[in-house]
């Protein structure tokens, strides 16, 4: 029968490479890392927030059109549970893009930092 894992001698380290060892004392805290100075550029926010506005108008008003083009045709076809879908979607697109539309006209009226 072969000897268990608790019988086995360790292997035997040879080279010059770099030793593992099991000792607490070997390892050290590690430093500390000093954290860069926070530089902020109050224009860059605002004008990034502005084109994250912007941007958001853009997408709202793509589903809008998506929307409108599709009541006609929905109604032609005699499909109200469709119409009824595409006038909910579109009013609560036309809402959210108003509201962003505020904001955005808000922080345009801001005076710059």
């Amino acid at each position: 029968m072969g000897l268990s894992n608790v019988e086995r001698a360790a292997p035997e380290q040879t080279g010059n490479g770099p030793q593992l060892s099991s000792s607490a004392a070997d390892f050290q805290p590690n430093s500390p890392i000093k954290a860069p100075a926070q530089v902020t550029n109050p224009r860059a926010i605002r004008e990034a927030k502005l084109e994250l506005l912007r941007e958001a108008v853009h997408e709202a008003c793509g589903f809008i059109r998506l929307h409108a083009e599709a009541c006609q045709p929905l109604v032609e076809a005699g499909d109200d549970a469709g119409l009824l879908h595409s006038l909910v979607r579109l009013v609560i697109y036309t809402k959210h893009a108003a509201r962003v539309g505020n904001e955005l006209r808000d922080l345009r009226n801001e005076p710059p930092p």
